[in-house]
Order: structure tokens, then sequence, then C-alpha cells
């Protein structure tokens, strides 16, 4: 045997005699404190997704008003069709329809913006001087 191969030999059975491995209640606390850790982060994971699915749709509604009234300033003879398709684009993600309506006439001030998500839980808000209020939100 040359020396490195002595060495190497040596090093093998020191590993070997050292190596012992996680005894069984090693392994069950360590799949408990897994198991609190998935607990408590299934809900706050979700709690951020439903966050996240409300502000692209907020974020939607506010952008539709916008590109709407820019729209309609350049455009004042715009219908509610042709200001629909101006903002078809931000329909996507999380957002499954936005529409526009011309609330009492054809104006920048009748201007109301609905943006829905995609979710089972129906939320909407519609945003503009023409709607209801300052803005409408539905969960």
């Amino acid at each position: 045997m040359t020396n490195l191969q002595q060495v190497i030999h040596r090093l093998s059975r020191r590993k070997d005699a050292d190596e012992r491995g996680f005894s069984l209640i090693e392994l069950i606390i360590v799949i408990v404190i897994m198991g609190i850790l998935i607990a408590i982060a299934i809900p706050v994971y979700a709690h951020i997704q439903s966050t996240a699915r409300k502000s692209a749709v907020d974020t939607a509604a506010s952008n539709a008003a916008s590109q709407a009234a820019a729209e309609l300033a350049a455009n004042p003879d715009d219908t509610e069709s042709q200001l629909n398709s101006a903002v078809h684009n931000l329909v996507g993600g999380h957002v499954q329809s936005v529409t526009v309506a011309l609330v009492g006439g054809n104006g920048v001030d009748n201007i109301c913006a609905t943006a829905t998500d995609d979710d089972d839980n129906n939320y909407s808000k519609s945003v503009g001087p023409g709607c209801s209020g300052s803005s409408t939100t539905t969960p």
C-alpha cells in the first residue's frame, strides 16, 4: 500500500467510527418544529396572496379611470365602448375585467371605472368622479 492509500484508509475508518446519525427523538423534534412552522406559514401566505389580488384590482381600477380620462380629454366624442377598448390592456394577472362607464353624460367628470378579480371572492373596485361616492369596494 502506498502512503496515500494508507492515509485514505485511515480517514475512512475514522469517519465510520465517528458517524452515528440522528436518534429517533431528534428526528421527531425536527418534524414537529417543521409542522409548527408550516402551520403558521400557510395562513400568512394566503393572506398575502389575497392582499396582492386586491391591490392588483385597486391599481387596475385607478389606472382605468386615469387612462379613460386621458382618452376622453384627447377625444371628447369617444363612447363607452371606445373607452373600454382603450383600457382593455389592463386585464390580466389577477384582474378578470375592467370596464368604464360614463354616468350621466359624456365628460371626464362622469367616468366610473370598475375592475374585478379572477378569484371566487368576487372583489371589485370602482373609482372615478362618476361613481357614487369616490370609490366602492365589494368584498
